[in-house]
């Protein structure tokens, strides 16, 4: 994460989060989608071909989980950074003012 020097850049900062987080919340709705899809029917009867196919898919989507939890870990890293950039940034400008 940059250097956060005036609220701009923390806004900045904050907008790539957004971005970022967007992108992960994207990818958990196709993957609710996927599962909801090849696992039960609207009914609510579960066909055995589906559990098969779900049953065979399913570390695909255990791994695809995974991946996007990584993913959001190290976007909640990135914000905790900027956060910490813009205190000390406030700072830092607080302590020249006065």
């Amino acid at each position: 994460m940059n250097e956060v020097k005036d609220l701009f850049d923390a806004a900045s900062s904050m907008d790539t989060v957004h971005t970022e987080l967007s992108q992960v919340y994207d990818a958990l709705q196709v993957l609710g989608e996927a599962i909801n899809r090849e696992s039960f029917r609207p009914e609510g009867k579960l066909e055995e071909w589906r559990a098969i196919n779900f049953f065979r898919r399913s570390p695909i989507y255990l791994n695809t989980f995974i991946m996007i939890c990584r993913d959001f870990a190290r976007v909640l890293d990135e914000m905790q950074d900027g956060v910490n950039s813009t205190y000390a940034a406030s700072k830092a400008a607080k302590e020249t003012t006065v």
